[in-house]
């Protein structure tokens, strides 16, 4: 008889009961549990701690298993590799004899969390949610951080996947499942090795002649993808177009110049550029070993998380709700790379900063003036100007110039607002760089005027500036085209009144 537990059935482990978990979702009686493409998880629980069984499908069923798990074991002590520790059900044991499904079957601590996919799915599609950019810029650093450290020891996931990763958005948790089928030395290799997750397989993959993934470089691909996801879903307007199958993009769409990619490399490449970089180059790659080495990723992630807030508040909110911290905080630098950061004062928001020298100006949007808040200089400080602007209307403007050789004065405590015009303006003369695109979409013909406070140039999104959120004036063209159009309007209604009245007389 197949294995199919109820909520409230038992087994033994370590001669301790272990309960079948009810699925709170669901009314009838159905335990908790994940259908994989190896197998099924089940929860259990003892009242203090939970652990998953995960049961193979027939076809999984295989002696090399044990081996396989004494190979994880000293893989126990990495962060993300929870899993690893395991205890596999073998021919004779009790379990086996009472249920022959559970042949190979292993025992592994819960781990707690969602996984990506559901994230994206349940948390961007159904729930309307994104992430706050703080949580998603530590939480892809600590992916790159556990994907660093096994490729540093030789060994690859090789079906790293949004199915396969666990993250826990508040406590910023990453933990890595199904490694069943890992690479690394003397591990076994699968009869029939992955050839790439949907939404996370690099093009070569898709020859015939490629046996598919096996070696310690051959995660590399899927990294640069999801790792960009976590970025992608702290735009309020990309985490509502992920797709519905495996990842954010759709299988077919993968290095191609699909206008979802576009938008993806526009709203990093405003972010956090480093990042922009290392995705657009596992694009455009020929082949998995062109892509960045996880290390990469953890030290361009580095001058990000050094700034980012705490993680306190909830990761996923709605996206009706404005960021409290933007990423390319870390980024708009003067003179080059990161050297130095700038951030907030402590007494800023209520969150605890360390920071270098810097002067930041805040406007009061109902007082059109400038808040300037001073820090303590530091022998290692580093002149730099730090720009953010707000992604939506009504929120505020910071400008951060440097005190010492920046070329830019510090603003009095109250200041009209043209002075945050010409210090925009200084910024991006300085960079020698065009004004950065509204999320999601690069610069395109638009019926609207520059933004008269920033000097923006009008991009795809509306009638609001997509940096200061000031309204953009219409152009005089588009003015005269708007009435020209209202009076053709006019007319039509004039003459197809008329036309009915003559109609109606006729007839009469």
């Amino acid at each position: 008889m197949a294995f199919s537990p109820r909520p409230g059935d038992s087994i033994s482990y370590k001669n301790e009961p272990l309960f079948f978990v009810q699925h709170p979702g669901m009314k009838d009686p159905f335990v908790l549990r994940e259908e994989g493409k190896r197998g099924t998880v089940y929860q259990l629980s003892n009242g203090a701690e939970k652990w998953a069984l995960k049961v193979f499908k027939k076809l999984y069923r295989k002696p090399h298993q044990l081996e396989i798990a004494r190979k994880l074991a000293p893989l126990v002590g990495i962060t993300g590799m929870m899993a690893a520790k395991r205890t596999v059900f073998e021919e004779g044991h009790p379990l086996v004899v009472a249920h022959p499904d559970l042949l190979h079957a292993q025992m592994m601590p819960w781990v707690h969390g969602f996984t990506w996919f559901n994230v994206l799915n349940v948390g961007g599609l159904r729930n309307c949610t994104y992430l706050q950019p703080a949580h998603a810029a530590r939480l892809c650093h600590r992916f790159s951080l556990v994907m660093s450290e096994i490729e540093r020891r030789g060994l690859a996931h090789t079906d790293i996947a949004s199915g396969n990763v666990i993250v826990d958005v508040d406590a910023i948790g990453v933990e890595l499942i199904d490694l069943e089928e890992m690479f690394g030395p003397g591990f076994p290799r699968p009869a029939k090795l992955n050839a790439g997750s949907a939404g996370y397989g690099h093009r070569t993959l898709r020859d015939p002649s490629c046996s598919g993934l096996w070696s310690a470089e051959c995660d590399r691909f899927a990294l640069a993808i999801l790792a960009a996801e976590m970025l992608l879903f702290s735009s309020a307007e990309l985490s509502a177009l992920c797709d519905q199958g495996g990842g954010y993009f759709s299988d077919d769409e993968i290095q191609s110049n699909s206008p979802r990619y576009q938008r993806a490399l526009d709203y990093l490449r405003h972010e956090c550029p480093v990042v922009a970089d290392l995705f657009q180059r596992a694009w455009e790659s020929s082949s998995i070993s062109d892509c960045a080495p996880a290390e990469e990723w953890v030290r361009a992630l580095e001058p990000i998380v050094t700034v980012a807030p705490a993680a306190v508040d909830a990761g996923l909110v709605p996206r009706s709700s404005a960021p409290r911290w933007r990423i390319s905080t870390a980024f708009r630098t003067v003179g080059g790379p990161v050297t130095s950061v700038v951030a907030p004062p402590p007494e800023v928001d209520g969150v605890s900063w360390h920071p270098r020298n810097w002067v930041r100006m805040q406007q009061d949007v109902n007082r059109d003036t400038i808040v300037t808040h001073a820090a303590p200089k530091h022998h290692d400080s580093v002149p730099v100007t730090t720009v953010d602007m707000p992604p939506a209307p009504g929120h505020a403007a910071r400008v951060s110039p440097s005190q010492d050789g920046s070329g830019m004065a510090a603003a009095p405590a109250s200041v009209p607002f043209d002075a945050v015009t010409q210090v925009f303006r200084q910024y991006f003369s300085s960079n020698g760089a065009s004004n950065p695109p509204a999320i999601g979409g690069g610069a395109v013909p638009s019926s609207f005027q520059s933004c008269a406070r920033c000097g923006a140039q009008p991009h795809q999104g509306g009638a609001f500036c997509g940096r200061c959120g000031a309204t953009l004036p219409l152009k005089p063209m588009a003015r005269s085209g708007k009435f020209l159009l209202s009076v053709l309007l006019l007319l039509a209604m004039y003459f197809s009144v008329l036309a009915s009245l003559l109609w109606y007389l006729w007839v009469r």
